[in-house]
C-alpha cells in the first residue's frame, strides 16, 4: 500500500455547523470547498518541508451532523508501489483524544494508473515508524482491531483520488496527489 499519515489531525478537528456546505469528494482540494477547514502552510505543512518525499501540502478535516470528511494533498506519488528509500507512504491517522494515541486510521490502496482499489477505516491499536525521515515520518498502522470498520468496497466510505501538475501556490510545475474521503460518523462514535 502506498499511503500517507497525518500526525497532528487532532489539532485540525473542527465541528462544522449546518451553515457550511460539506466539501465535494472529487479528488481536488478546492479552496472554495475546504475554506476554513484546511491548512496549507503556503504549500508545505510542517514538519517535512523541503522536498516532495513524504511532504504534506494541504490537509483538511470537516464534520457535519453525519459525516467526517478528510482531504490530503501531497507531492509524494501515492500510487502503485512507489517508494522512497524503500519506504512507502504512511496511513492517514485520526487522534480524537488529543493524547497521541491515534485511535483510527485510513488505509489507501491506489493503483499505479490512479484507480482507487480500496480505502478502509480501521480501529488502530499501534503504529510503526519505518522511516529514516524524522521530520516527515510516514507512520503506518501495524496492529489493527479486526476487520475494517468501513470501506469503499461496501459503500460505507466515499473516496476520490486526483493527480495534477502545479497549483495556485508553491511549487509551480510539480506533480501533486490528492486523496479525499468521507465516512459516516456513527462508524467512529461506536468505537470511541
Amino acid at each position: 500500500y502506498c499511503l500517507i499519515l497525518i500526525q497532528s489531525i487532532s489539532a485540525l478537528i473542527l465541528v462544522a455547523s449546518s451553515a457550511y456546505a460539506a466539501p465535494y469528494i472529487g479528488g481536488v482540494m478546492r479552496i472554495s470547498e475546504w475554506a476554513g477547514y484546511y491548512t496549507d502552510g503556503d504549500g508545505v505543512v510542517s514538519p517535512g518541508g523541503g522536498g516532495q518525499d513524504f511532504d504534506i501540502e494541504k490537509i483538511g478535516l470537516f464534520m457535519d451532523d453525519t459525516q467526517l470528511y478528510i482531504g490530503l494533498q501531497t507531492g509524494f506519488d501515492i500510487t502503485g508501489d512507489n517508494k522512497v528509500d524503500t519506504i512507502e507512504g504512511g496511513d492517514f491517522a485520526l487522534d480524537f483524544g488529543d493524547d497521541g494515541s491515534f485511535e483510527f486510521g485510513f488505509r489507501y490502496d491506489i493503483s499505479s494508473s490512479g484507480t482507487i482499489n480500496s480505502v478502509k477505516l480501521y480501529h488502530a491499536n499501534s503504529w510503526d515508524d519505518p522511516s529514516p525521515h524524522s521530520s516527515s515520518t510516514p507512520w503506518r498502522m501495524n496492529a489493527i482491531d479486526g476487520n475494517a470498520l468501513a470501506s469503499t468496497s461496501n459503500g460505507s466510505i466515499n473516496a476520490a483520488f486526483g493527480k495534477s501538475t502545479g497549483w495556485w501556490g508553491w511549487p509551480y510545475g510539480d506533480t501533486h496527489y490528492t486523496l479525499e474521503a468521507s465516512v459516516n460518523l456513527s462508524v467512529l462514535t461506536d468505537k470511541l
